[in-house]
């Protein structure tokens, strides 16, 4: 039977992929790609390591210390990032920024922000909510089958070979689709990986997936207005 721990347990590893592929990519795009410059000094350096540090390691204690883990993901990632760009500041100054790479960045560090918004930990009790609508509890259905851990670390390992793959295409142009691709191919490598880890054990979720989807509807369609908004004013400058 599939017990709430071992639920929970999937939602902590979907939790974790959130946080840190969309933060590994902000900080490759952003963070690291400047710190290689020739010209960048050995501080920069030093600090954009700090940042990769806490990125691996703040979801990794996320959910058994709450507290920490966001203090590593939030302001120490952000933080050393910062204290990165600071000491680049002649590399990444606003005259030599690249539209592109600067946009694929800020879609990144949004959808990073969106991996932290709604952190809990694996054993808590959403029902002890004061705000929660209570009804009969939900049966435990089925365990989770043999390696879909391995499974889905396969798939997040898998996710990240796009998005380094898309940093061989040159030309401007091209690069913009490469990486849009590479990105969309990574978010549903990681989707597919999490259903197939679970599915192996005939365990269908108790939300239908459309419920989800049409829940998240408007905040949906508010980032591709962003996106679309974003993509129009750097063509159009």
């Amino acid at each position: 039977m599939l017990g709430v721990r071992s639920f929970d347990q999937l939602r902590a590893m979907l939790a974790r992929a959130h946080m840190l592929l969309p933060g590994l990519y902000a900080w490759v795009t952003t963070v690291a790609y400047p710190a290689t410059h020739r010209s960048a000094s050995g501080g920069a350096r030093t600090t954009a390591m700090v940042a990769l540090i806490a990125l691996v390691v703040a979801p990794l204690v996320a959910f058994d210390r709450p507290r920490l883990g966001r203090a590593l993901g939030i302001y120490g990632f952000i933080g050393a990032s910062t204290l990165t760009w600071v000491l680049l500041e002649p590399i990444v100054s606003v005259g030599r920024l690249e539209p592109i790479r600067g946009s694929l960045g800020a879609v990144g560090w949004a959808l990073y922000a969106f991996g932290w918004g709604a952190v809990r930990r694996v054993d808590a009790v959403p029902e002890d909510d004061p705000r929660a609508i209570l009804s009969d509890p939900l049966q435990p259905r089925s365990k989770l089958p043999a390696g879909a851990m391995a499974v889905f670390v396969a798939s997040v390992v898998g996710a990240l070979v796009p998005a380094f793959l898309a940093w061989r295409v040159v030309r401007p142009g091209h690069a913009l689709l490469a990486h849009a691709v590479a990105l969309a191919c990574g978010i549903a490598m990681v989707v597919t990986g999490a259903r197939l880890a679970i599915e192996r054990g005939s365990w269908t979720p108790v939300t239908p997936s459309r419920v989800r989807v049409d829940s998240a509807r408007a905040p949906l369609a508010l980032v591709l207005l962003l996106l679309a908004a974003g993509t129009l004013f750097v063509l159009v400058r």
